[in-house]
């Protein structure tokens, strides 16, 4: 199927199907996948030939791909690709404006007190819900990181 999709690209046997990290959505990774030309590729690059068509993972996809299965979709009706991937993007903790934004919230960080009263100003004549993140001491707690299936790191604990 692929191979027969790439006959009708121009140039379509010098064409390797590149497969990227494009972002992540929930608790995954997005990716692209599309035909570009071998010749293209950077030597940190990973390339592997199977079955007459080249596949090519850029050097800052690998460790987010690496241990992927890529197959066709069994499903006729979606059609496309499935990627089966181990790796999961880490998770936003810490970043209060970076979750407040991706629930669809106004965030605005503070970090000079001499801000806020503008910030609130704002954030009150506002039509939409704002998350005001306050930095007041930034070093006076260490950074907790959890990840998936490990225990609770505390970093910086002395």
């Amino acid at each position: 199927m692929v191979l027969e999709l790439r006959t009708h690209e121009d140039g379509g046997e010098s064409l390797a199907l590149w497969i990227e990290v494009a972002g992540s959505r929930e608790r995954g990774y997005t990716y692209g996948i599309y035909f570009q030309a071998v010749g293209e590729t950077m030597p940190d690059d990973w390339t592997t030939e199977r079955g007459g068509l080249t596949f090519v993972v850029p050097t800052k996809s690998i460790d987010k791909i690496r241990g992927s299965v890529i197959d066709i979709n069994p499903d006729s009706d979606q059609g496309g690709m499935v990627i089966e991937n181990p790796n999961r993007p880490p998770r936003p903790i810490g970043d209060h404006c970076m979750i407040a934004r991706a629930c669809g919230a106004d965030a605005v960080r503070v970090e000079d007190p001499a801000g806020l009263s503008g910030v609130i100003a704002k954030a009150r004549s506002s039509n939409s819900v704002t998350l005001i993140e306050v930095m007041t001491r930034p070093d006076a707690y260490p950074p907790v990181t959890l990840w998936e299936g490990h225990d609770v790191q505390l970093l910086g604990a002395r």
